[in-house]
């Protein structure tokens, strides 16, 4: 079982280039091999699959697509777009950082087909 488009609305998914930019698919799996073969699927519609780890990060997606719903659930006759993509902010201002440490599972990490190209030094 993968856990993945959770986070796109259809219509971002039948036209990635809607955004101007790479869109990210996140990917929650207990099955490596299961979650590669749906990354490859993600990149070959032009999206970016990202791995998010084991399935149980699948709720924090779940809670991310609840987003989509808050103007229906309101009433509201407008709407927002919400989506996920690759930053290098976070990694950049918490390299040398030692409060955190990486969980377990940290190292079984998909190897994933790459659609952004080299990753940018941090400043």
């Amino acid at each position: 079982m993968v856990k993945a488009f959770a986070t796109l609305g259809s219509q971002i998914i039948d036209d990635p280039l809607t955004l101007g930019g790479p869109v990210s698919v996140p990917l929650a799996s207990d099955h490596r091999d299961a979650k590669e073969e749906v990354a490859r699927i993600v990149a070959a519609l032009g999206l970016d699959p990202v791995d998010f780890g084991p399935l149980r990060m699948s709720r924090h997606l779940e809670a991310m697509q609840l987003v989509y719903m808050i103007p229906l659930v309101q009433n509201r006759r407008a709407s927002w777009e919400f989506y996920f993509r690759r930053t290098s902010y976070w990694y950049c201002t918490g390299q040398n950082e030692e409060w955190y440490e990486a969980v377990a599972d940290a190292g079984n990490l998909a190897q994933l087909p790459e659609t952004q190209g080299a990753t940018e030094d941090c400043p």
